[in-house]
């Protein structure tokens, strides 16, 4: 066939390239399921060359089933062009052959790879961010009933968009199918069997041998398979610190007594609400492949994503409305002809089966990563009520470095227990190593640090080992508490800071055994309290001084005892001061001064001094069984009055002269 006899307008199917053509298609093949790629394979004739820059607009097939002049059932196919291959060449006929594949606007997200964060967003929120991130947000119709859950976090981590949106979708239960009554092709997500629309002539016999094969399905089979009956999904919240479950989710197919359960750990549930909800779906999710009708027809106007009711069926169970799956398409027609044989065939499930596509895994990160503590700017910690921490991942290249990179991630601890354990919080700026409970990429949890090119190592020995602490905030490096430990040989020591103040709490005992020197060097006051006995003893010396006051303070009693000598002495003055003051000795005591002094013993006491004088400014009374006053020169009795008087006898005697001499003396 010359091109002078190629006429496209007279050809019952035909193709347009982003609205240009149309163009012969000789040969179509379509694979369209619900929830899964569409993929179109066309070969088609062309005038001229086509352009490569075609790749990713869109591609229209029309096909108009019956004979010419009386052509109806029209039915359209769009999808978007991802590859171009130029078959051949005919010199003869002046005319390009072409083999276009296409696929549906949602498998264009296989080829986006990324890695980024979500956060507290619902699933419908994430999606419709990823899309519009793309470009292509207006091949698709959003419409669920609810946003679907909330995410505290989501991570997509090496992972295609496809991948990704798929994975959200079946999570929550929602379906997507291909639409293509518009001017492009057109995926609508959806959450409900309402939401898929009717085939044209939604009502469809079956007829084995019909004479309009246009009109009827010729093949019927129902297909029933084995599935889980039960279903129990079970997760663990951090936050919540315990295990929650769905209990038992039962199957609502008919089936036999045969119990077939499936048990799910950790497929990221945060509440209880939302794993009852999970587990419904995903039990509806396995219903939906328990019994499968397959079928034939020549009906072009049936597709993935239609509904249309059975009927004349000899099984009267089966004529009853249905919903499509997935469906293949085959047309051929030759270069010369104006006649198309076309056939498809097609899978569906009864329409009052919900229909949920299958659970997807997340993909599980089982290796350790590292990055970088965050917070608000001009801060040097950020950490929760629960000592979590955000960060920044490497691979994060949307996220800034600040409070809001990431979820609150928990810390690793040696312990973790309640209101006791170990504590330690990196800070901001610090590497950190991370690793995901059960490989989920949505639950990290921080498990160490690493010292890099920034933040150095706070020993630079390899001897040396502790804790080191920095002050916050404005800390430096001399700033901070510390516990050190030297390992070399001969130079072993432990070293503790404590860059402010230091407490120590004992509730009990305190022992401490020094073999060497003890020294302690406090440059303000030292206080020493007890609320019992305290006791200083040592087998040498004990010495305390002060440069300015020594107080000795009791409320009861001070005692000093020595095994020899017992020395009080001053360079100035020495108080005793009390109530009363008794000194004990079992010899003597003495109190000298000078020449003069007063000694006390068991004899007796004695007053010697070059002068003692007795001085009493009411009454002084000397008495004694016998009492002899002697003096070599003189000795004078002086008073107003001078009494002496002897209850038995009063001897005066003198051994020279006796005088008594007064204005009035009396002698009786």
């Amino acid at each position: 066939m010359s091109a002078s006899h190629y006429n496209e307008e007279q050809r019952p199917i035909i193709a347009k390239l982003d609205g240009k053509g149309p163009f012969i298609v000789t040969q179509l093949t379509v694979k369209e399921s619900i929830s899964d790629s569409s993929h179109f394979i066309v070969s088609l004739i062309s005038r001229e060359k086509i352009s490569e820059k075609l790749l990713g607009k869109g591609i229209l097939i029309q096909y108009s089933a019956g004979i010419e002049g009386n052509r109806k059932n029209t039915r359209r196919f769009l999808a978007l062009i991802s590859s171009l291959e130029n078959i051949e060449f005919s010199v003869e006929k002046q005319l390009y052959k072409y083999r276009i594949e296409a696929i549906d606007p949602l498998s264009i997200f296989a080829f986006r790879t990324t890695s980024r964060s979500f956060q507290g967003m619902t699933s419908k929120r994430i999606i419709e961010n990823v899309l519009s991130d793309s470009g292509l947000k207006g091949y698709f119709k959003l419409s669920p009933r609810t946003a679907g859950s909330k995410h505290d976090y989501c991570i997509q981590f090496n992972e295609t968009d496809l991948n990704f949106i798929k994975r959200l979708m079946a999570f929550e239960g929602w379906h997507y199918h291909c639409n293509h009554t518009g001017n492009q092709p057109s995926v609508v997500i959806a959450d409900s069997n309402q939401d898929f629309g009717k085939a044209d002539n939604d009502k469809i016999p079956f007829i084995i041998q019909a004479n309009d094969k246009v009109f009827a399905i010729t093949q019927w089979h129902c297909r029933n398979q084995l599935g889980s009956t039960k279903l129990y999904l079970s997760d663990h919240s951090e936050e919540l610190a315990e295990c929650f479950n769905s209990g038992n989710r039962n199957t609502t197919a008919k089936v036999n007594n045969i119990v077939l359960s499936e048990y799910f750990f950790g497929q990221g549930n945060t509440n209880k609400n939302g794993i009852r909800d999970a587990a419904k779906r995903q039990m509806e999710s396995v219903d939906c492949q328990k019994t499968l009708f397959q079928a034939q027809s020549a009906i072009p106007s049936l597709g993935a994503g239609l509904r249309f009711n059975l009927t004349e069926h000899t099984d009267s169970d089966y004529n009853q409305e249905y919903v499509i799956i997935q469906a293949e398409h085959y047309f051929e027609a030759h270069e010369n002809g104006a006649n198309v044989e076309y056939k498809n065939s097609f899978k569906c499930i009864p329409f009052s089966t919900p229909l949920r596509p299958p659970f997807i895994n997340k993909p599980s990160i089982n290796h350790i990563q590292s990055a970088e503590v965050t917070g608000p700017s001009g801060e040097d910690v950020n950490q929760d009520k629960l000592g979590r921490i955000k960060v920044h991942f490497h691979w994060d290249r949307d996220a800034k470095k600040d409070e809001n990179s990431s979820c609150w991630i928990p810390v690793a601890q040696a312990t973790a227990s309640n209101g006791f354990g170990v504590q330690f919080i990196p800070r901001i700026g610090d590497e950190v190593l991370v690793s995901f409970i059960d490989g989920d990429p949505d639950r990290p949890v921080v498990s160490g640090s690493i010292y890099n090119g920034k933040n150095k190592p706070p020993y630079n020995t390899a001897t040396q080992s502790g804790i080191k602490t920095r002050t916050t905030p404005n800390g430096s490096a001399n700033t901070g508490n510390e516990l050190r430990f030297e390992d070399k040989k001969d130079k072993e020591e432990v070293f503790l800071q404590a860059e402010k103040d230091f407490t120590m709490n004992i509730k009990n005992d305190l022992k401490q055994t020094i073999k060497g020197i003890a020294r302690c060097d406090v440059e303000k006051t030292m206080n020493w309290q007890s609320k019992e006995t305290m006791t200083l003893a040592t087998e040498e010396k004990l010495s305390a001084s002060a440069t300015k006051d020594l107080i000795l303070k009791s409320d009861a009693t001070i005692s000093s005892s020595a095994g020899k000598n017992n020395e009080l002495s001053a360079s100035s003055k020495v108080s005793v001061d009390g109530q009363s003051i008794e000194l004990k000795a079992k010899s003597k005591i003495t109190l000298s001064v000078g020449s003069s002094s007063i000694e006390l013993s068991q004899d007796g006491i004695t007053l010697s001094g070059a002068k003692i004088t007795i001085a009493g400014k009411a009454k002084v009374d000397i008495k004694a069984a016998l009492i002899d006053i002697k003096s070599q020169a003189k000795a004078s009795v002086k008073g107003a009055i001078v009494e002496i008087n002897g209850s038995a006898m009063t001897q005066v005697k003198a051994g020279a002269m006796v005088q008594i001499q007064g204005a009035i003396a009396k002698v009786n």
